[in-house]
């Protein structure tokens, strides 16, 4: 290989890798998908994943996907939180507050964050913040370790303006409207009812006790008991349900180390059924058996 060619390998190198760096963004439509606007910008990495992926779809501007690919194998969305922090706001940490996973486990779907002072942003405060700064770093924490990324937001005004339609946009402020008269709605509820919450919180606490109790007498381990718990109540917090309102729960372990709530109104109907997977309970269940 002679001096010339050396020189336009490396100058071809370089055009690839600051490729990579850009966000770019397209649109499209099929006849499965509809309308479809996105963009992506690839990161930097840990062996063997170096080039993971930061990923915006908007599907018939209605719909939206925020995501992490390319980063990995999750075997269970519980054990995961994503931390961010931009470049522009150096002492700043956002935690996930509800993330799920693809169904191959490979890919982390984002919704809101919170902040230190347990603030929450939703997935549209957090893109708009991808508007500003020049990188964005995320620390994915698991079980099995941390996982350090970062991605470049040079480009990403434009990438991200471009899949935010006028008819999209329109859509998000018809929603936060929507939903700045909803939360109104229900603190007039919330005030009316202040004193019924009064009444019945030391009975939710007892039942949280019980709880605490009826966990550890089935076998999860102490380290994992508040754990459930907060899954829980996150669960019945999306279904508008209080631990108060349960009036028995049935819970059970299975062949897979999984632990399962039956739940139960005062009319003995099932209200739900969730479903939790507990690394260190199952590997203590199995080595029992």
């Amino acid at each position: 290989m002679n001096f010339k060619k050396v020189v336009v390998l490396i100058l071809l190198l370089n055009v690839l890798n600051t490729y990579s760096q850009n966000w770019l963004y397209k649109s499209g439509q099929d006849a499965f998908d509809g309308d479809y606007r996105y963009c992506y910008v690839f990161g930097k990495g840990e062996f063997p994943y170096n080039k993971p992926r930061l990923n915006i779809n908007v599907f018939n501007d209605n719909h939206m996907d925020f995501y992490i690919s390319s980063s990995g194998y999750y075997p269970t969305e519980n054990d995961i939180k994503v931390m961010l922090n931009f470049s522009n706001e150096p002492n700043v940490k956002y935690t996930s507050d509800f993330i799920s996973l693809s169904k191959d486990n490979e890919t982390i779907f984002l919704y809101s964050f919170k902040n230190e002072l347990d603030s929450i942003f939703n997935r549209q405060k957090i893109i708009k913040k991808l508007k500003k700064g020049s990188s964005l770093n995320v620390r994915i924490i698991t079980d099995f370790g941390d996982k350090n990324l970062t991605f470049s937001l040079a480009n990403s005004s434009k990438a991200i303006s471009f899949i935010y339609s006028d008819k999209y946009s329109n859509y998000i402020k018809d929603k936060e409207k929507k939903q700045k008269i909803m939360d109104r709605e229900k603190k007039i509820v919330s005030d009316s009812i202040d004193n019924i919450f009064e009444q019945r919180k030391i009975e939710s606490e007892n039942k949280q006790k019980l709880l605490i109790e009826v966990l550890n007498k089935a076998g999860v381990v102490e380290l994992e008991i508040n754990k459930a718990i907060d899954i829980l109540k996150y669960h019945l917090k999306n279904k508008s349900l209080n631990i108060y309102e349960i009036r028995a729960i049935n819970l059970y372990i299975n062949n897979f180390g999984i632990l399962g709530f039956k739940m139960y109104n005062s009319k003995e109907e099932l209200i739900d059924e969730i479903s939790v997977q507990l690394p260190e309970t199952y590997r203590n269940f199995r080595e029992k058996k």
